[in-house]
């Protein structure tokens, strides 16, 4: 995964870069929903058959080995912390916290929906999976449109977007009694973190010098996956306590208090700076 991140970041430059990492979220969203499938289809066979699945990595080496070379690294991008040979602290310390808190309230729909769905209307296993791919496919679709709104919108506003529509969709969850609604909401979920995904890697980059990129991005990569391992752990003593609507109500409560105070320290920096909140500089 670093290797894959840093590699984008020496191949391409510019808008190029957005819109290529909004393919590479894109598709991993994308593979999500198809390999999710799949291991549920093979499961029915045996519960060892779906690691047959990580088998299609034999596919890929052969074009690995064929296209992979080492690139000329773009010693600026157009970015002063980029091209001063130093990462900038604050913004590589936001987007390591943006990264746990974005993968730890990804996985709170995998890990609890399948046992919240009951009280949504949605009383098959089956159709819980269809839910969360549906949410993933989402994510993947919003993802691919990714260049699109970075071109014009600064990295700050494009992430509290997505973080209040993350808001705004959990808060729905926690209330809904319908699968309509419940997909609604997951759909809301989704294109928040469609907008998150690629946002938090770009941001990162433009703020990251050539040299140091493997570095940060590793750094990037751990602030996932200790995302993901602490999503259970902090999430499911509240499920024991309060259940699953409150559980996600108050996930949407509590990311909507962070977008909004975002929003307040982005206005006293426009006040004091006189930068763009909103548009890209």
């Amino acid at each position: 995964m670093v290797t894959c991140t840093t590699l984008v970041a020496d191949y391409f430059q510019g808008q190029e870069r957005s819109r290529y990492m909004g393919l590479m979220a894109a598709f991993g969203g994308f593979g999500g929903v198809a390999f999710v499938a799949l291991g549920g289809m093979l499961a029915e066979w045996h519960w060892t058959t779906p690691f047959l699945l990580y088998g299609i990595a034999f596919l890929v080496l052969p074009a690995a080995l064929l296209f992979f070379n080492k690139p000329v690294h773009q010693e600026s991008d157009g970015n002063i912390a980029a091209s001063s040979g130093r990462a900038s602290a604050p913004i590589t310390i936001l987007c390591y916290s943006l990264a746990v808190v974005e993968l730890l309230l990804l996985y709170m729909v995998p890990v609890h929906l399948p046992f919240y769905a009951p009280e949504l209307g949605i009383n098959s296993g089956m159709h819980a999976g269809f839910a969360i791919a549906f949410m993933l496919l989402v994510m993947s679709s919003c993802s691919l449109l990714y260049h699109r709104f970075q071109a014009r919108l600064s990295f700050p506003f494009i992430h509290r977007t997505g973080l209040l529509l993350l808001a705004i969709g959990f808060c729905t969850l926690g209330r809904v009694e319908s699968a309509e609604l419940a997909l609604l909401a997951l759909a809301l979920s989704g294109v928040g973190l469609g907008l998150m995904r690629p946002n938090v890697v770009i941001w990162l980059l433009s703020a990251t010098p050539p040299t140091l990129r493997g570095r940060v991005m590793g750094g990037l990569t751990s602030c996932f996956f200790i995302g993901q391992f602490i999503c259970p752990l902090l999430t499911q003593p509240v499920v024991e306590a309060a259940g699953y609507a409150n559980l996600f109500q108050w996930a949407g409560i509590l990311v909507f208090s962070i977008t909004a105070l975002s929003l307040v320290g982005g206005y006293f920096y426009h006040l004091f700076y006189g930068a763009n909140p909103l548009m890209r500089s």
